[in-house]
């Protein structure tokens, strides 16, 4: 059997273009606070500029403007209002708070603990 030559494609500009950008994570504005400033210490320079490289690879995210908790807050109040379904119903807020009720049980005994110990709690 021979083996066939096959040209090797060679991608054009354009193509490359499309594959980085599919490739990038979209970046959220640096905020005022992350920006690097001539009164910055070169120690804060510098993890300024680390933290900068981490969003710009889509290794990390920034950090919060806002306090999360009080966005969920605003957005269920918000859909109370309106009389919409709230993004995260009473299931999500129950598996969350049964995560929440194992890990403080696990860290206060010193153990693993499993999901079907919930149905034991409570009851004496």
């Amino acid at each position: 059997m021979v083996a066939r030559h096959h040209p090797r494609r060679t991608r054009s500009p354009a193509d490359n273009v499309r594959f980085q950008n599919h490739l990038q994570v979209p970046r959220p504005p640096v905020g005022r606070r992350r920006q690097i400033t001539p009164s910055d210490s070169f120690f804060r320079k510098e993890q300024k500029f680390a933290r900068q490289w981490l969003y710009k690879n889509g290794i990390a995210l920034p950090e919060e403007d806002r306090n999360p908790v009080e966005i969920q807050i605003e957005e269920f109040f918000r859909s109370v209002r309106d009389g919409s379904r709230p993004a995260a119903g009473i299931e999500v807020g129950l598996n969350d708070s049964i995560g929440v009720i194992l890990s403080n049980l696990a860290m206060d005994e010193g153990r693993r603990v499993y999901y079907s110990e919930i149905d034991r709690l409570g009851k004496a």
